[in-house]
């Protein structure tokens, strides 16, 4: 969350535009990383969209403008960093989007070890079942590999917890990033409404990121998602997201008090 954001949710006007998208696509390209590039871009540009159907405005024209000599500036960049990648002479285009055949074999492995393991393997043992069981040499996985886990967190979930696992996992996932959509475009008019939609885009960043890396499953991304999960349950209470339930309160002095009755003695009185 930028500082930005926040002095916009306490009501003031901030006119600077900020660099920190600019300086987070150019450590995602130093990374080399495909799915890293990809869905940085994509996230920006899909919530520049959502923005611009809000409203345009002379600031925005400025960050277009601001966004395409970024883009301008970085392509030598990243023609570079991912010819090092993939060796000097390769196709960059054709390598970029080329599947990377560790990958596809650790898939292969996970849909083995779930169709024999409904239920799951156990939790933090997918290494270990994969050597073990000998579900990554019959993948024709390279042993070099033996001790990674497959880049799918979604297959990741789902071999380790089972499908029960998988269904408790995704519905974790999905209800932040639906709260945050539909309570953040009822709201757009609201700069919390439009806090709302960045924090939604970039949850759905992530999903759609799910599917080529595992890295969501350790303890320093949840700390991340949980963060996120509670400002959008936070701004969604604050704009009234949820129906309040009316409670009525009794007052102590209302309650009927009971009435004492004689005991029934079945015609038997006592002479004592």
């Amino acid at each position: 969350m930028h500082i930005r954001d926040i002095l916009m949710t306490k009501g003031f006007d901030v006119v600077v535009i900020d660099p920190t998208a600019s300086v987070t696509e150019l450590v995602a390209i130093l990374t080399t990383s495909r799915a890293t590039v990809a869905f940085a871009g994509f996230g920006y540009l899909v919530v520049f969209l959502l923005s611009a159907m809000r409203g345009w405005t002379p600031r925005k024209s400025m960050t277009m403008v601001t966004a395409a000599i970024a883009v301008i500036a970085l392509s030598p960049l990243f023609l570079s960093s991912f010819e090092q990648r993939f060796g000097p002479g390769s196709d960059v285009e054709s390598s970029f989007f080329a599947p990377d055949e560790a990958r596809v074999q650790m898939e292969e492995a996970s849909r083995m070890m779930l169709a024999d393991h409904p239920m799951g393997v156990g939790a933090n043992h997918f290494v270990t079942a994969a050597n073990t069981l000998g579900y990554y040499a019959r993948s024709g996985l390279s042993w070099a590999n033996y001790g990674s886990y497959v880049h799918n967190a979604y297959w990741l979930v789902a071999v380790e917890t089972g499908y029960l696992g998988l269904f408790a996992f995704v519905i974790m996932l999905m209800r932040p990033l639906a709260v945050a959509f539909m309570c953040g475009w009822r709201n757009r008019r609201d700069k919390r409404g439009d806090l709302l939609l960045g924090l939604g885009v970039g949850l759905l960043t992530v999903y759609v990121h799910n599917l080529y890396e595992w890295i969501f499953v350790t303890f320093q991304t949840e700390y991340l998602f949980a963060i996120n999960a509670a400002m959008i349950a936070g701004l969604a209470q604050q704009l009234g997201y949820w129906r309040r339930v009316e409670t009525t309160r009794i007052k102590p002095d209302s309650v009927a008090k009971p009435i004492a009755r004689p005991a029934r003695t079945f015609g038997l009185n006592s002479r004592r």
